[in-house]
């Protein structure tokens, strides 16, 4: 099976979710074919303030995730993955559901 795991903070951080992926994604790759896309650069979360912009999925950080995930499509496309892990939710989560609904792929949503 192929499995994907999209995080945008993962080569960055190390907190919860990134050890999450990090160790599902571990395990899973003994039996299964497995990738995980994360930003080319070290990317950090900034605290943030909940602000008209960001209920909207509309701040900087929220953008910048959604345009890094329309440019892992490619990735994604490559590799045809079975199943897809979509980890930093909003902008993310509407994008891997609808190339899943064209693929065929299942899409997990964690976090």
């Amino acid at each position: 099976m192929r499995i994907a795991f999209l995080n945008y903070y993962q080569s960055g951080v190390s907190r919860g979710l990134e050890t999450f992926v990090n160790e599902l994604s571990r395990r899973l790759a003994k039996k299964n074919e497995v990738i995980i896309l994360s930003s080319p650069t070290k990317s950090t979360p900034t605290a943030r303030e909940l602000s008209l912009l960001r209920r909207f999925f509309l701040d900087p950080a929220s953008l910048k995730v959604a345009f890094w995930t329309l440019r892992s499509l490619l990735a994604l496309i490559g590799f045809r993955p079975q199943v897809v892990f979509s980890t930093n939710g909003s902008w993310q989560a509407l994008i891997l559901s609808i190339f899943c609904r064209l693929t065929g792929s299942k899409l997990v949503i964690a976090g």
